[in-house]
């Protein structure tokens, strides 16, 4: 989970720019990363990775302009372009001989390509994602959409190749990964998600939240985030009160400002303002469930990813959490948690088992899955649904139709095709394919159970 970033408007016309430190052979302080900063006369700000369950490492956040140089300062306190942001990063890692993350690729030496981390020799090295702390609760994640069926869970495993549990809860789908389990949030126009789509996480004390309100790209999207300030890094010849200063003040908090959300139809101006409100909050222990309310979300959502994790008990023992008992199966096993257990039922736990098995079940969950809505067509395929022996011959019907239709288009009984009968064609052969196969299945399916 990355370290949210302070508003461009706040740093204008500086970008931030965020390393992660972890020293090969000692701990890795904020007090040691701060030294190699000060003697450069570099602004930023740093904060021990446990904030973001991301134990043994340091984050680091500096400004850069558009030539990717480094704001420093000097005595008179006005901010002014330094060394490229790529001569820090090697700096820091030879200095405390360290491997360097940095949150956008960088160039290593002269003529080299794009590199995402640097070693302690100062060379580019392979990234390797940071583990994130197991313990229970530290971090968690949770999918929705409204929609029915389990097509987008599958799609989540087989895009993450991870498992997680899936949960009906009313005419929302939730996807809760594992705990302990980051989950990147979707891109949106997926074709198995419904709208509006939301992904909320936890990772130790920072929260995000990306919201989707539809398809395309004119639908309402929203990247919200709260984490806990880090600690400024000034030189001490700056002045107080500089525009040094204010820079390196402004890069140690994350916060959404009055003019960062984006200017949207679908954007009430007081839902916006409880947005602002619940980033701008002094700690982060109610933001979720307050951007739940302000978009209409679930507040089981929030409530799930702000739950403490499982408990590590011996295997077989029971754990009880907001007044239900479940089943731990020990101090080992991953899973959603107890609390995800008790907050939304067992749910339908699904592995990563390959793309083609995974989507197979998904398809075979819609085919068997019973339509919903009130309009004519609806309830018209429920009704279809509850009768597979009826469901089948309309099915067979539409293609002999299709096939009649088809056979007139060769001119056995017309001289003369029509766009309308080629039309007809394709939507009977379509449609008739659609039905057969779905009261073929739901017939075998019946016939199993027998």
């Amino acid at each position: 989970m990355d370290q949210p970033s302070p508003s461009p408007h706040a740093l204008a016309p500086w970008e931030p720019f965020t390393l992660t430190v972890r020293r090969e052979d000692a701990p890795t302080r904020e007090s040691d990363v701060a030294a190699v900063l000060h003697a450069r006369g570099v602004l930023g700000a740093v904060v021990d990775g446990d904030v973001a369950a991301l134990p043994g490492r340091v984050l680091v956040r500096v400004a850069v302009d558009d030539d990717a140089r480094v704001a420093t300062a000097g005595a008179d306190g006005v901010p002014r372009p330094g060394t490229d942001v790529d001569a820090l990063v090697v700096a820091l890692a030879r200095h405390l001989r360290a491997t360097v993350l940095v949150d956008a690729p960088t160039t290593v030496g002269p003529g080299g390509g794009p590199v995402l981390a640097v070693g302690p020799d100062g060379t580019p090295a392979e990234p390797v994602e940071p583990e994130l702390d197991e313990a229970p609760g530290r971090v968690r994640s949770v999918h929705a959409w409204r929609g029915e069926g389990l097509v987008g869970a599958r799609a989540l495993v087989a895009g993450a190749r991870l498992p997680l549990t899936a949960h009906r809860l009313g005419p929302w789908m939730l996807a809760v990964a594992d705990d302990g389990t980051y989950l990147e949030p979707e891109p949106p126009g997926r074709w198995s998600f419904g709208f509006p789509y939301v992904a909320m996480s936890r990772s130790g004390e920072l929260r995000a939240v990306t919201y989707v309100a539809g398809k395309g790209r004119r639908a309402l999207y929203l990247e919200l985030s709260w984490a806990p300030p880090m600690a400024a890094v000034v030189p001490a010849s700056v002045p107080e009160g500089s525009a040094a200063e204010r820079l390196a003040q402004r890069l140690r908090t994350a916060r959404l400002g009055e003019g960062d959300l984006p200017e949207h139809p679908d954007l009430d101006p007081g839902v916006g303002r409880a947005l602002v409100a619940a980033a701008q909050a002094p700690d982060g222990d109610h933001f979720l469930a307050a951007v739940a309310a302000a978009l209409g979300l679930p507040a089981e959502i929030a409530r799930v990813v702000e739950a403490p994790g499982r408990t590590a008990e011996a295997p077989g023992a029971t754990a009880e959490v907001a007044g239900a008992t479940a089943e731990v199966a020990g101090p080992t096993t991953r899973g959603p948690g107890p609390d995800a257990v008790s907050l939304l039922g067992p749910g339908e736990r699904i592995e990563a088992t390959g793309t083609a098995r995974l989507m197979g079940a998904a398809l075979r969950d819609d085919l068997v899955r019973a339509p919903s809505g009130n309009d004519p067509f609806s309830r018209l395929r429920r009704y279809l649904h509850r009768r597979p022996r009826l469901h089948l011959t309309v099915g067979l019907f539409e293609l002999f139709a299709a096939v009649m239709v088809g056979a007139s288009l060769l001119g056995f009984w017309s001289d003369q095709p029509s766009w309308l009968r080629i039309l007809s064609c394709v939507l009977l052969a379509v449609d008739g394919l659609g039905n057969t196969a779905m009261a073929w299945w739901r017939l075998r399916r019946d016939a199993a159970r027998v």
